[in-house]
């Protein structure tokens, strides 16, 4: 939003510059012919550069909405459960236990905004995962965001079922139990182990809610 408010910013005084150029332009032609060929070939000259940089920054912002409009666009309530189902089965075959398997579910619903975040769109970053110093990984890459003020590397992975793999690979290396039963305990173990900076109370609200819309 900060990017279009600047080049709508930058259009104006394009726009701006044209008006006044073109006022200089037929002031000159107003004058007598010995005052004004040399000033008005430099006249026409500056407007076509003007023209040309406003075109370059229409095309530009156009562009930026129209990737604004597709990350906002929402997936539709099939879509989201495909996603809870690919999910879930992963996790099943990682051997985490089922009941902890929807937690997860719900977690990465909360973490992506319903899988809806830009950083899932553009990542396939189920979990807000961010690059990892240490542990084994299956990202293939990381990515820039702005978080809270600050610029992080977060996860980019190949597919849903890769991201949730990780996830495994997560809860191993930091020593989860993958047969956790409730999801207040499972609120509580991820906040002394720092996956997330929000309120307990407010995360497991939300982990709570989004686990109550499972599909699965």
């Amino acid at each position: 939003m900060i990017l279009i408010a600047i080049l709508g910013i930058i259009t104006i005084i394009q726009m701006e510059k044209i008006n006044d150029l073109q006022k200089q332009f037929d002031s000159l032609l107003k004058e007598e012919i010995n005052l004004g060929y040399d000033k008005m070939d430099q006249q026409l000259i500056a407007m076509e550069k003007a023209t040309k940089k406003l075109d370059s920054v229409t095309k530009l912002l156009e562009k930026k909405t129209q990737k604004i409009k597709v990350k906002r666009s929402k997936k539709d309530s099939a879509q989201v459960a495909h996603i809870e189902n690919i999910i879930f089965h992963e996790l099943i075959k990682e051997q985490v236990d089922s009941s902890m398997a929807r937690i997860i579910v719900a977690i990465a619903k909360h973490e992506s905004n319903s899988f809806n975040s830009g950083l899932f769109n553009s990542s396939n970053n189920l979990f807000g995962m961010t690059w990892p110093p240490r542990r084994p990984t299956l990202a293939t890459g990381h990515t820039t965001f702005l978080d809270n003020g600050n610029v992080r590397r977060f996860c980019k992975f190949e597919s849903v079922a890769s991201a949730t793999r990780d996830m495994v690979l997560y809860l191993k290396h930091w020593k989860y139990s993958l047969d956790i039963k409730s999801p207040e305990e499972m609120v509580r173990v991820m906040k002394s182990k720092r996956y997330f900076e929000a309120n307990e109370r407010v995360y497991l609200k939300a982990v709570k809610r989004h686990l109550e819309q499972l599909t699965i």
